[in-house]
């Protein structure tokens, strides 16, 4: 025997196959790396920030690629909405609410309070500028004082900080 002879023809199947799970590989390799990346992410934030985790899950987008995309590109995306404040922990008391936006240290917001609208939406509400006159509801002709809700930094913004 002189030698090794090795045919490629019969390899050819095996070849477009191995790059083809080689692709699937990569890619489920990345989608876990970025579902680690959302839950580190979030982990950090919560180290600081007194924010439940369900808020946090509702801010943060993941970006995959499609199966047929050139660049293998993954994203995680942190939504810049202001996070209501009834998302830290929001407690009424006599002065007001009293919310934790920074892990153990509670701030009191003076002549606040925690509201259910019609529509079940729960927040932390204050009272702001003069009394007007309400054209519709069950206060019509009466004179009410408009409310606002209340509004913490978004959760973008905790995530420059988190480092």
């Amino acid at each position: 025997m002189d030698g090794i002879r090795f045919e490629i023809k019969g390899l050819e199947p095996w070849l477009q196959n191995v790059n083809k799970y080689t692709l699937r590989s990569i890619k489920n390799a990345g989608t876990s790396a970025l579902r680690a990346m959302k839950t580190e992410a979030s982990r950090r934030i919560r180290e600081t920030k007194g924010i439940q985790a369900q808020q946090m899950d509702a801010v943060f987008t993941l970006n995959y690629p499609s199966f047929s995309s050139d660049p293998l590109v993954w994203g995680l995306t942190a939504k810049a909405k202001p996070v209501p404040l009834v998302a830290f922990g929001a407690r009424q008391t006599k002065r007001g609410v009293s919310v934790e936006v920074t892990k153990g240290k509670r701030t009191i917001i003076p002549h606040a309070f925690i509201a259910t609208m019609q529509s079940g939406h729960k927040g932390v509400f204050v009272r702001k500028g003069s009394k007007q006159i309400a054209r519709k509801g069950s206060y019509v002709g009466k004179a009410r004082q408009p409310i606002k809700e209340l509004f913490s930094a978004s959760v973008a913004s905790s995530l420059t900080n988190a480092r």
